[in-house]
């Protein structure tokens, strides 16, 4: 049914396929943070007939049998939106892009007037550069641009200029930045209107203990070091694979799916290391609880160096033990975690002094300072505010 008293809706083009996006927890704590006559529409990931058929044809198959559009609760719904060519292809084929645009526009359009079709007020937020084409899919509308990351850096560190460049066009263009960390905003400050820290956060799940075995990380020995996400590239996989070679009695359990371009094929191969796959997202809170430390040997670099990691906070609700490399952004944490340099015997003195630690008085300080950093309070404290004073909302 629609909801007529919604009159302000924020549209959320997500940045990953939406059933997969670990923000989707902050998206949906927004729509319950909202005032009562604001919603929030999602736009999932747009697919196309050929080209996300191609990289994923299940996938595609699964999403193009599914509504238009459905709504999840009273004040969020949630829109699969089908273009006609894949939107990174559009650049290069003549008048695909506004043919895209317009397809956009017209399922937009629908799903507004089906699921607020009081609304008069509309703001389109974006996370990603390349996802600007959208704006004049409805233009008129209030702007936000969400930066969580250093775009202009390939994963290896390595500058790219021309990325830099658009992204600076859309930072002068837009009403409102938000960005993750004092890193990404000093960088770009000079350029846009009005930039504000939104904080990453957890969800408030994460802080309760739903008793939920995994049969898969209970038969591994303990000491359990842990890291949970994408393996991505980015890891410090000569660091581990000298510090877990060095300490057999050690096991490295690593959650999640592995990256194509991840060298961790030598790490892997060790004995004391297990590559035990993703796990939804729901689930995490009981698996993180299995680990003795949680770690994030992510080496810094230019892409890095700016990141404050969503799995830090995700530890931190759990409350399990953290080791981490030492990211400029993480030492306001530094009293309750271990920094240190990307150094295996640096690192492993490090997980050495965690575990020797009480584990129960280090779990009731990380869930401490995670009840302040949940989405929930985070929308209510960082955003909604934010929105209200910008657009009125």
């Amino acid at each position: 049914m629609p909801n007529p008293k919604i009159t302000s809706v924020i549209v959320i083009h997500a940045p990953q396929p939406w059933v997969r996006a670990n923000r989707r927890w902050a998206f949906r704590a927004l729509a319950n943070t909202l005032p009562p006559h604001a919603g929030v529409l999602i736009v999932d990931r747009p697919i196309d007939p050929v080209g996300t058929m191609v990289k994923h044809p299940r996938r595609t198959l699964r999403r193009l049998r599914r509504r238009r559009s459905v709504r999840e609760s009273e004040r969020l719904a949630v829109l699969h939106p089908r273009l006609a060519v894949h939107e990174f292809l559009a650049n290069h084929i003549p008048g695909a892009e506004s043919i895209n645009t317009s397809l956009l526009r017209t399922q937009l359009r629908a799903a507004l007037r089906r699921h607020y079709p009081n609304a008069r007020k509309v703001v389109q937020w974006i996370h990603h550069p390349h996802q600007s084409w959208v704006y004049r899919a409805l233009p008129g509308c209030g702007t936000v641009y969400h930066c969580y990351d250093e775009y202009n850096y390939a994963d290896s560190g390595e500058f790219n200029e021309s990325k830099w460049d658009a992204e600076k066009t859309l930072l002068q263009t837009v009403d409102l930045v938000f960005v993750t960390s004092s890193v990404l905003r000093e960088r770009r400050a000079p350029f846009a209107r009005r930039i504000e820290i939104l904080p990453n956060g957890v969800p408030a799940f994460f802080l309760r203990n739903t008793g939920v075995s995994d049969a898969d990380i209970e038969q591994i020995a303990h000491p359990r070091i842990g890291y949970v996400g994408t393996i991505f590239p980015v890891i410090d996989f000569e660091m581990l694979h000298q510090v877990f070679a060095a300490r057999p009695h050690w096991q490295l359990v690593m959650v999640g799916p592995v990256h194509p371009r991840s060298p961790v094929k030598a790490l892997a191969q060790l004995p004391n290391v297990s590559l035990v796959g993703p796990r939804p997202h729901e689930v995490l809170p009981s698996v993180l609880r299995q680990f003795d430390v949680g770690i994030i040997p992510i080496g810094i670099n230019g892409f890095t160096r700016p990141l404050i990691p969503l799995k830090l906070f995700e530890y931190m609700g759990a409350g399990v033990p953290i080791v981490s490399t030492a990211f400029p952004e993480l030492e306001q944490y530094s009293s309750v975690l271990e920094l240190v340099a990307c150094e295996p015997s640096a690192f492993a003195d490090a997980i050495e002094r965690t575990l020797a630690q009480d584990a129960t008085v280090v779990r009731d300080q990380l869930q401490s300072i995670a009840r302040d950093l949940t989405w929930t309070e985070i929308n209510r404290r960082s955003v909604v505010p934010i929105l209200q004073d910008v657009f009125g909302i």
